[in-house]
C-alpha cells in the first residue's frame, strides 16, 4: 500500500466454493472457526487466531475497519457508503464480511466505485471478479509440453483432506509412495536426503507417477510434531520451516539428473520451498484446472516445468486424482 500509494485496502479472504467463509470479521473454515480447525498455527490464543483484524494488527499499524454481514447483504450501494464512512474516519484496511459469491461481487464492485484507489486483497474468491471488468470471454488454445510424463506430488500439508485425497488416489492409479519420516530428518539429513532420492529415481525410471508426504498429519500431531518441538527446542513454525526446506532439497536432488517436467506442489509453505531450492521466482500462469487451483510453466536450467499449486485443504476425496488426469491429458 506504501509503495503503491494506495488509499485504502478491501480485504476479503471468503472463498465460499471451498466453505471458507468471513462473518463479523472471523474466518470460518469448513463451519469451524479458524482457531479450531486443522488451520490453527499455536501462535496466539484460538479466538485470536481466528479474528481478522486482530492477525492483521500483529503485522501492520495502518487503522483497520470493518463491514458486516448485515450491512453487506443490503448490496453495493451500502457497502460504498460504509467504505466511504471509515475512510473519512481515517481506516487504511478494510475487513468485510462475505458468506456467498455475489458478496463478493459486490464488494468488488464496490471498491470499484469508491472515489480513490483501491488494493483488493482476497483469495480466489475475490479475484474471480476481476475478469468481468472486461466483460469479455476468449478460448485461449494453451499447448504445453510433456505433461504425459510422470508426475511429482509433494504434499507437505497436514491436513487430513491431503491425507483422503492420497488415499483415494491409492485405489485407481499405480503410483509410487515415499512418506518421509520427520523423526529421520533430524538425525542423520545428507544419509537420508540420499536414500530417499535414489528410491524416487528408481519410480521415475518406471515411468511412475510419485507422491512424497510426510507422516505428519493433523490427527498424529501429538505424537510427532510436538515431540519433534520438544526434543529439538522448536516453535511449531520452525518445524514448519525445516520440513519445507528438506522437501525443497530432495526435489532439488531428483532434478538435477532427472528430466522431471510435471510438479505439483501442495500447501503454500511446500510450494514455496520447492521453488526456493529450484531457483524458480516467477511463474506464468497457464490455466485454472479447478477452482483456485492453477496450472504454470516456470523456466528451470535449460526446460520449462509444468507446476500445479493447490492449498493443502482445498478439494474433495478426488481432487489429486481429477487434477492429474487433467494434466496428462491436456
Amino acid at each position: 500500500m506504501n509503495i503503491l500509494k494506495k488509499d485504502i485496502c478491501v480485504f476479503s479472504p471468503s472463498f465460499p466454493s471451498y466453505q471458507r467463509i468471513t462473518v463479523g470479521g472471523y474466518l470460518i473454515v469448513d463451519q469451524k472457526h479458524l482457531g479450531v480447525s486443522e488451520y490453527y498455527c499455536y501462535n496466539s490464543t484460538q479466538v485470536e487466531n481466528s479474528f481478522i483484524p486482530f492477525l492483521l494488527k500483529t503485522q501492520t499499524n495502518f487503522p483497520i475497519g470493518q463491514i458486516d454481514l448485515k450491512d453487506v447483504v443490503k448490496g453495493q450501494k451500502t457497502i460504498l457508503s460504509k467504505i466511504n464512512k471509515l475512510y473519512q474516519k481515517g481506516n487504511k484496511i478494510i475487513v468485510i464480511d462475505s458468506t456467498s459469491e455475489q458478496h463478493l461481487a459486490d464488494i468488488f464492485s464496490s471498491g470499484l466505485k469508491f472515489d480513490g484507489s483501491v488494493l483488493f486483497a482476497g483469495s480466489a474468491g475475490l479475484a474471480n471478479n476481476f475478469p468481468n471488468i472486461y466483460n469479455k470471454n476468449e478460448n485461449l488454445k494453451i499447448n504445453i509440453e510433456n505433461s504425459e510424463s510422470p508426475v511429482i506430488v509433494v504434499a507437505g500439508s497436514r491436513n487430513s483432506i491431503m491425507e483422503d485425497q492420497i488415499n483415494y488416489l491409492k485405489n485407481r492409479v499405480n503410483f509410487a509412495e515415499l512418506k518421509i519420516d520427520l523423526e529421520q530428518i533430524f538425525s542423520n539429513k545428507d544419509r537420508i536426503l540420499d536414500n530417499y532420492n535414489a528410491k524416487c529415481i528408481e519410480a521415475i525410471k518406471a515411468n511412475r507417477d510419485l507422491v512424497i508426504h510426510t507422516n505428519a498429519i493433523y490427527n498424529e500431531e501429538k505424537l510427532i510434531n510436538k515431540k519433534l518441538m520438544l526434543e529439538y527446542k522448536l516453535s511449531f513454525r520452525e518445524l514448519e520451516i525445516h520440513i519445507k526446506t528438506f522437501l525443497g532439497e530432495l526435489i532439488s536432488k531428483i532434478l538435477k539428473n532427472n528430466c522431471v517436467r510435471n510438479l505439483f506442489l501442495t500447501g503454500g509453505d511446500i510450494a514455496l520451498g520447492v521453488c526456493e531450492e529450484l531457483g524458480i521466482y516467477d511463474m506464468d500462469i497457464l490455466d485454472e484446472l479447478l477452482p483456485g487451483i492453477p496450472l504454470a510453466i516456470a523456466n528451470y536450467k535449460n526446460y520449462k516445468l509444468n507446476i500445479i499449486t493447490k492449498a493443502g485443504g482445498f478439494g474433495k476425496k478426488d481432487t489429486l486424482y481429477n487434477l492429474i488426469n487433467k494434466l496428462k491429458n491436456y
